[in-house]
């Protein structure tokens, strides 16, 4: 009996528990979400981004896109666990071809990603973050940055108040600056200028200071109610083939976010309502200059976040910050003004 229980012992001394297969290994798929919807770089958008880990502590990232221009890049090296984190260490090649040349070139490889359950999250975990997660899987959940909570009743009973007195004004006049660091495209320091008499016409001016030896680059927007608007800028004169909302979303780009919302204020009928898709609260009421203002925040599904200064007084926006782009608006609005008819003029500024 004794000569039976030694061999068992060491034939059990040379054994060893199987080894646990790491639930972290394997080919992952990138997701992010554009408007609060989780889109897959899958490829089937025409763009592709794949991450592969290997139980020895290799990985292979690939990401490939046709949009514009063909971008191929794949990235091999070791990573590692460090707590909740991958940390990736290696070499990236990349190859683009934007129809004209093509160029190949090679550098240092880093990247972090945050290990939440199973899947991996880059820093921020917000609208421009990506998720990986495992082929196959379907999406990511909502990350909390981006999970919408309901609406306050008294920021839905403002935006209602908003909305009412935009759409009554007979006629406006909106003038103001525009300061931001230059991020995202908006101008660094703009001013602007926005006349509308219901049910037309509408005219938008904006003068973009360009460098600093004083140059002002000009847009003028000018509509009479018909399908299409005049537009001019200084860098390509004139032309008269885009419809107004096509015209003013382009030029918010530069000339900031007012320019989208005076027009989804102005003309409701033909845009949802501001508080549509976004969590609205009420902040501290604040003071600009000496009106007393409601502060309206609005969240949007892709986590951006706008705030508006509303007069207590008029319910009319005297401010807008949007957090994205780190711009700041200041409006002087005037409700009901008395506005010439040759104010509206093809041309005005641009003689």
């Amino acid at each position: 009996m004794r000569l039976f229980l030694l061999v068992v012992i060491l034939l059990c001394a040379g054994c060893s528990p199987k080894a646990k297969s790491d639930p972290l290994v394997g080919e992952y798929v990138a997701w992010m979400f554009l408007d609060g919807q989780a889109v897959s770089y899958d490829g089937s958008m025409g763009a592709t981004q794949t991450l592969s880990l290997a139980p020895d502590g290799k990985y292979i990232y690939v990401t490939e896109t046709s949009v514009m221009v063909d971008l191929k890049a794949r990235a091999t090296g070791n990573y590692k666990r460090v707590g909740d984190e991958l940390v990736f260490t290696g070499t990236l090649t990349r190859t683009i071809d934007d129809g004209y040349k093509k160029a190949t070139e090679s550098e240092p490889h880093e990247m972090k990603l945050r290990i939440v359950g199973s899947v991996l999250e880059q820093a921020g975990g917000d609208a421009m973050s990506m998720y990986y997660v495992k082929k196959g899987s379907g999406p990511p959940p909502v990350p909390p940055k981006l999970q919408l909570k309901e609406s306050e009743p008294a920021a839905n009973d403002l935006i209602k108040k908003i909305e009412a007195t935009y759409a009554s004004v007979k006629s406006i006049v909106v003038t103001g600056t525009v300061k931001s660091e230059g991020g995202g495209f908006v101008a660094k320091d703009a001013r602007f200028k926005l006349l509308y008499q219901r049910p037309s016409p509408l005219r938008f001016e904006s003068e973009i200071l360009a460098g600093s030896n004083g140059e002002v680059e000009r847009t003028e927007i000018t509509w009479d109610g018909g399908e299409k608007c005049w537009w001019f800028t200084d860098e390509y004169g004139e032309t008269t083939d885009r419809t107004l909302g096509n015209a003013m979303s382009i030029v918010a780009v530069n000339s900031g976010p007012q320019v989208d919302l005076l027009l989804s204020l102005l003309m409701p009928e033909e845009r949802a309502s501001m508080g549509d898709g976004a969590e609205a609260s009420l902040l501290a009421d604040e003071t600009i200059g000496s009106q007393s203002c409601a502060v309206l925040q609005l969240k949007g599904k892709d986590g951006t976040v706008t705030k508006l200064w509303v007069a207590k007084s008029s319910n009319l926006v005297l401010r807008i910050y949007e957090e994205l782009r780190d711009v700041t608006v200041d409006l002087e609005p005037h409700a009901n003004a008395a506005i010439r008819p040759e104010e509206f003029e093809l041309g005005r500024r641009s003689r």
